[in-house]
Parts: C-alpha cells; sequence; structure tokens
C-alpha cells in the first residue's frame, strides 16, 4: 500500500521536528558538558547525558520514521540501551566524587538548569504541535487505529 499524500507530508514534518530536536540536544549536551567542567556539578554532567540520549533517540527515531514497526522497536530498544550505558556513566562519576570531592558552583548549576529548561520546554513545545498534526491523519484501513506519524504500515 503506498503512503498517502497526508502520510508523506506527516513524515516530513515529523523528519523537520526531530532534526530541531537533535540539533538542540545536540548543543545542549556540549553546552552541559563545559557546565560540568566549570561548576564541577555531577547534576550537569547527569543532564549532558541525558540531552545525548535525548539526542541519539531523535537520530534514531530519524532513521525510524516510516520505516516497519520491527526497525521501531530495535530503535526503542537501543535508546534504552544507551541511556542505561550513560546512567552507569554518571554512577562511575558518583563514584569518583566521593573520593576526589569537589565544591560545586550553584549560581553556575542553576543558570546551566534553566538554560536546559528553556531548551527542554522548546523541544515539547515543538513536539505536541506536530504529534497534534500528525493525529489528524486518516485511520490506516487494515488496522482502524491511528498509524504511527509517517508509517505507511502497521
Amino acid at each position: 500500500m503506498e503512503p498517502t499524500e497526508h502520510q508523506v507530508d506527516s513524515a516530513a514534518a515529523d523528519r523537520r521536528t526531530l532534526l530541531i530536536a537533535l540539533a538542540a540536544n545536540v548543543a545542549m549536551f556540549a553546552v552541559g558538558v563545559v557546565g560540568w567542567r566549570i561548576a564541577q556539578s555531577t547534576a550537569l554532567l547527569a543532564d549532558a547525558f541525558d540531552m545525548l540520549a535525548d539526542a541519539t533517540g531523535y537520530a534514531v527515531a530519524y532513521w525510524a520514521v516510516g520505516r516497519s514497526r520491527r526497525v521501531q522497536v530495535m530503535a526503542a530498544r537501543w535508546n534504552g540501551s544507551l541511556l542505561i550505558a550513560l546512567g552507569l556513566g554518571v554512577l562511575g562519576e558518583v563514584l569518583h566524587r566521593w573520593f576526589v570531592p569537589g565544591e560545586p558552583i550553584g549560581g553556575l548549576i542553576v543558570a546551566f538548569a534553566v538554560l536546559s529548561l528553556a531548551v527542554n520546554g522548546s523541544v515539547l513545545r515543538l513536539q505536541r504541535r506536530t504529534a497534534a498534526v500528525s493525529l489528524k491523519q486518516p485511520l490506516n484501513a487494515s488496522s482502524r487505529i491511528p498509524s504511527p506519524a509517517g508509517s505507511a504500515h502497521p
């Protein structure tokens, strides 16, 4: 079954949204790593790793848009595995801080956290706007449920 014009438009909108979210999260990962080093804050490292995980998730989702459900499930599993690995990295930093303590700089932590919140909020608004458009697509005839945005097949 060929995708409808609406599904093609929806996939293009999804891809645009994912690219914007990817760019924002990659940038915030870099900013977060700098913040971690300057402010000496494990919390900022954890936030930077979260941004990296999100960026990777957006990259994998970009690749998976319009592909089979099996590919989408594999993409989700990859993202979950990455989150576990990054969580272990943060635990390693926590152990390091236990033995080599440092004095975090509170004002910088707050500044980086506010910037991170602003970026996450902007990405969330963008995703909600795109999702609202995607949910208006017609039902998939074979499943009688809405197709995933951009997916030609269930």
